[in-house]
């Protein structure tokens, strides 16, 4: 299970609750994911660094999502386990040869610190091959699957196992 977290929520004095009611919900850590957007840590005066660090240390995978051209010093400085890479720069990498170099910084970045990178947006073969080059070891995107309800999901997972 993924949850999306705003920064506030991070700053929330009801917090260590709620992970500890959303890690009941999941089943446990080894089945939660926590999402946190990079453009709002960023933006951050004071980042929630142990609160990260605490739902990293309780076995939850934490996620700095939509990553940019402007994020990879937070993933040198953050404690998280996957960082995804934002759909718009992954769409641009084939034809900008800046957004290429981004995205190489950041899966770089990514890689020094052993923390996963994910590409969003990932709508063709050209575009994963191209990321797979780079050292991306999964992705999302209409390449893999379109958006489906929750319900369509273990048919979709049996087909493919």
């Amino acid at each position: 299970m993924a949850v999306n977290l705003s920064v506030e929520n991070l700053h929330d004095a009801h917090f260590r609750r709620f992970m500890e009611l959303t890690l009941k919900v999941a089943g446990g850590p080894e089945l939660l994911v926590m999402e946190v957007s990079s453009r709002a840590l960023a933006r951050d005066p004071d980042p929630p660094v142990p609160i990260l660090e605490l739902m990293r240390d309780r076995g939850i995978r934490v996620t700095l999502d939509d990553a940019t051209e402007e994020d990879a010093h937070l993933v040198e400085k953050l404690s998280v386990d996957i960082v995804k890479v934002s759909r718009g720069l992954v769409s641009r990498m084939g034809r900008d040869h800046r957004a290429l170099d981004y995205v190489r910084a950041v899966v770089s970045a990514a890689r020094a610190r052993e923390i996963h990178a994910t590409a969003v947006g990932v709508e063709d073969e050209a575009t994963w091959d191209l990321l797979a080059g780079l050292g991306f070891s999964s992705a999302q995107g209409y390449l893999i699957a379109a958006p489906m309800p929750t319900t369509q999901l273990s048919e979709w997972r049996a087909a493919r196992v």
